[in-house]
C-alpha cells in the first residue's frame, strides 16, 4: 500500500489486523485510503468543519460511517460532491435545490430533462430579479438626483419618509 506524502511516497506494509478505527475501502478491485475525517474534508474543499456539519444536518452530505470513537468518516467523493455545492450556490442556487440535484442524480433515469427544467425555472427567477433590481435602480437614481438639491439644506427630504 501507498501512502502520498506531498511530493514523495512511503510504502507501508498492510497487515490484516483489524483494529475499531482502520478503514479500508476497496473499490474496482483496488484498496483505497481515501477515507477522510471531517478535518481533512474541510481542508480539501476550503470550507469550515460547521458547514461540513450543515449540509449533514440538511441532509446534503452524509458520512459513510463514524468510527467507534465517533468520528465522521467520508468518502473522498464529498469533496466533489462540497465543490458542486459551493459552485450551485454561486449561481444562485439554493440549498434545498442543490439537494434535489444531488437527489436527482442518484435516482432518476432521466436526469437531463429534470435538471434542465429546473435551470430554466432558475434562468426566468433571475430574469425577474433583474427587472425588480432595475426598478430599484430607477428610484434610486431619482431620489438621488433630488437628494440634497440646495448645499445648505440640513434636512434630508428622503428621511421623512421613514
Amino acid at each position: 500500500m501507498e501512502y502520498r506524502l506531498e511530493s514523495s511516497v512511503v510504502r507501508k506494509s498492510l497487515t490484516m489486523d483489524y483494529t475499531q478505527d482502520c478503514i479500508i475501502e476497496i473499490r474496482n478491485g483496488t484498496m483505497s485510503n481515501e477515507a477522510l475525517k471531517i478535518g481533512e474534508v474541510s481542508k480539501k474543499s476550503g470550507i469550515g468543519i460547521d458547514a461540513i456539519r450543515f449540509y449533514e444536518s440538511k441532509g446534503i452530505i452524509k458520512p459513510k460511517s463514524r468510527t467507534s470513537k465517533g468520528y465522521r468518516i467520508y468518502d473522498a467523493d464529498v469533496v466533489k460532491t462540497i465543490k458542486f455545492i459551493k459552485d450551485s450556490k454561486e449561481l444562485g442556487f439554493t440549498l434545498k435545490e442543490i439537494k434535489e440535484f444531488l437527489d436527482i442524480k442518484v435516482k432518476s433515469s432521466s436526469q437531463c430533462t429534470i435538471v434542465k427544467s429546473k435551470i430554466e425555472k432558475k434562468v426566468e427567477d433571475v430574469k425577474d430579479k433583474i427587472k425588480q433590481l432595475n426598478k430599484i435602480k430607477k428610484i434610486l437614481v431619482k431620489i438621488e438626483d433630488h437628494c440634497c438639491q440646495e448645499s445648505n439644506s440640513e434636512k434630508c427630504h428622503f428621511l421623512d419618509f421613514l
